[in-house]
């Protein structure tokens, strides 16, 4: 099994490890919903899909010809790695900017409806 093999066994997989935690130890109580992991096994499949298909019709040497970083010498391990963590860093910022933009506390749109997270009473961020 090479490096891209593994690679793609790490969203199912660690779909599994965080569905498996979240049932053995929740973080905070939510309110039942019915076939929420049913739900998400299926986004996950459509996800799944969608990455392996999509990728598969866009020919190769337009995509060479258009990245923004040439990283094949970094191998498909450390191009992952380093993808990865850049992304991570984009979607924060982005993240970020958007509450600064919008005016919004993560606590106001953090939360699942029902929760025992009140924003009003005891500000923001604070689990009353």
């Amino acid at each position: 099994m090479d490096a891209v093999d593994l690679i793609g066994l790490l969203p199912p997989f660690t779909y599994a490890v965080f569905a498996v935690t979240e049932r053995l130890w929740p973080a905070r109580p939510f309110p039942p919903r019915k076939r929420w992991q049913l739900v998400g096994i299926a986004f996950l499949a459509l996800i799944a899909t969608l990455g392996t298909a999509v990728p598969l019709l866009i020919p190769a040497d337009w995509l060479a010809r258009h990245r923004l970083i040439d990283g094949t010498p970094l191998g498909v391990a450390g191009g992952t790695l380093v993808g990865f963590v850049v992304l991570e860093l984009a979607m924060y910022a982005w993240h970020r900017t958007a509450h600064k933009a919008l005016g919004t506390a993560p606590a106001t749109t953090h939360t699942a409806p029902g929760t025992s997270y009140d924003v009003g009473r005891s500000g923001a961020g604070s689990n009353a």
